[in-house]
């Protein structure tokens, strides 16, 4: 694979990432980012996109 396929995977990456912040502190502001509750919420968020449900 190119390089240039590897920038633009790692920036889906970190785009995706954000995303996913911004997502779980929209439903669940008082959350702080790396506690159990939110790496629990960004797992449980994840799977569901993997599995579509």
């Amino acid at each position: 694979m190119t390089s240039k396929y590897h920038e633009m995977l790692a920036k889906l990456r970190k785009d995706l990432d954000e995303a996913l912040n911004e997502l779980i502190f929209t439903f669940a502001e008082e959350v702080p980012e790396g506690s159990p509750v939110y790496n629990e919420l960004r797992e449980d968020i994840i799977n569901a996109l993997r599995t579509g449900s």
